[in-house]
């Protein structure tokens, strides 16, 4: 019994609609029902600040963890939830964290690991690339209203993966074919974000400008368009470390070895993504 939390976010959503196809039944958790036509897939409640829901674990032999993006306080929500896993006899934990996060001590993911290992769970860190769903999402209206890209990574690269591919990599974990405790996903897209704001200027038909303002006016900026403080800060978290070449992606470890086909291409995904960013 697979239990997927974030069930829809980019993943998390393209996790259960995996497991719809190949007829794997799982548990959609989340605060609200999404998932009423689904076949293959059960509803359970599920939020990290209330306790209680954690009875949504029950019967569950494996987790598909994903941090919420509002949830900073790990020891706060993050363990108390990792606790009771281990109370229902949760056999796994696949856990999707970020590429290099051993070298980020200050973003949260870095901290639910360690206490994953605390806890002695068994475990698989997905420590993905860059999702190219960010640009449709947390980026969409900077693109589609104000034609420009705004990430403080100076001229550094960043290797990006399609939600789809990751989500295949992780049902695989979730049922057993996968023992690794910690894996590098990245796609083969390695790209400055010049280099991504001129793609998204072809496909579009118009000028997409990329800026990289400095930390406190990136910040600054977030701010100004309604990002919460909290989120910009871990914003920063995880791009700078692109400013200084740490997010391009030096491994072995290929989509491919696992899910038996090349990954989404970034062009494809633009391609597939397009309307978001067309101006209404």
């Amino acid at each position: 019994m697979i239990l997927v939390t974030g069930a829809s976010g980019n993943v998390g959503s393209e996790m259960v609609s995996i497991c719809e196809r190949k007829g794997i039944h799982c548990i959609a958790a989340g605060r609200k029902n999404r998932w009423r036509n689904y076949k293959h897939a059960e509803y359970r409640y599920l939020d990290f600040e209330d306790h209680a829901s954690y009875e949504a674990c029950r019967g569950v032999t494996a987790v598909f963890l994903v941090r919420p993006p509002q949830v900073s306080n790990i020891q706060k929500s993050i363990a108390p939830f990792l606790r009771a896993c281990k109370e229902y006899g949760v056999e796994k934990i696949v856990f999707l964290s970020i590429l290099g996060v051993e070298k980020l001590p200050f973003v949260p993911h870095f901290a639910i690991e360690k206490e994953i290992l605390r806890r002695g769970l068994a475990h698989t860190f997905l420590r993905a690339g860059f999702f190219m769903q960010n640009l449709s999402t947390t980026h969409a209206r900077e693109i589609r209203e104000r034609n420009e890209l705004v990430a403080p990574c100076g001229k550094g690269k960043t290797t990006f993966i399609h939600a789809r591919d990751i989500a295949g990599i992780g049902i695989k974990a979730l049922c057993g074919e996968i023992k690794d405790e910690s894996l590098d996903v990245a796609g083969e897209d390695t790209l400055t974000y010049n280099e991504v704001a001129k793609k998204l200027s072809q496909v579009l038909n118009r000028k997409i400008t990329y800026r990289s303002p400095p930390v406190i006016a990136f910040i600054l900026y977030r701010l100004r368009h309604g990002t919460p403080f909290k989120f910009a800060l871990i914003m920063v978290g995880i791009y700078m470390p692109t400013r200084f070449g740490a997010a391009e992606f030096h491994g072995t470890t290929k989509v491919a070895d696992y899910l038996g086909r090349k990954p989404v291409g970034f062009d494809d995904f633009l391609r597939e993504e397009k309307e978001i960013w067309v101006h209404r």
